[in-house]
């Protein structure tokens, strides 16, 4: 599933550049990653045998931070389009292609945020999540 997610975050338009890792963030700026969440997967299971599910990630990213104010507000400003493109594709019905499964949207489940920081770069990262409909399997 985090690869069908890299991918699709790919096609972002804001991002620096299209390396993403999967589980794994650089300490180099810029650098991203996402990142599996634990949670319960299945929302609503079908008599058919069907089930909408849920797939928690983190989208992060290692910025360049420090105490000028310009370059922390072009990262919160990053995380604010980022969010809106997420919503954007979602309406437009442009989503993930999963096999066996159908996406019906992808959101943010919190704001951009810093998560750990040092004097020269930080991780910034957003909680999101997939939603999708699993098909039964015979």
């Amino acid at each position: 599933m985090l690869d069908e997610i890299k991918q699709y975050i790919k096609k972002c338009p804001f991002l620096k550049n299209g390396k993403i890792n999967v589980n794994y963030l650089s300490e180099k700026a810029v650098r991203y990653s996402v990142e599996a969440v634990p949670c319960r997967p299945i929302i609503r299971q079908y008599v058919d045998g069907g089930s909408l599910r849920q797939y928690i990630f983190v989208f992060a990213s290692r910025e360049f931070y420090d105490e000028e104010v310009l370059e922390n507000m072009k990262t919160a400003k990053f995380y604010e389009d980022f969010s809106d493109w997420l919503e954007t594709m979602s309406e437009k019905n442009i989503l993930p292609e999963i096999d066996g499964c159908t996406a019906t949207r992808v959101e943010t489940l919190s704001t951009g945020y810093v998560y750990d920081a040092s004097e020269r770069n930080a991780r910034f990262q957003v909680q999101c999540r997939l939603i999708y409909y699993k098909n039964h399997i015979k």
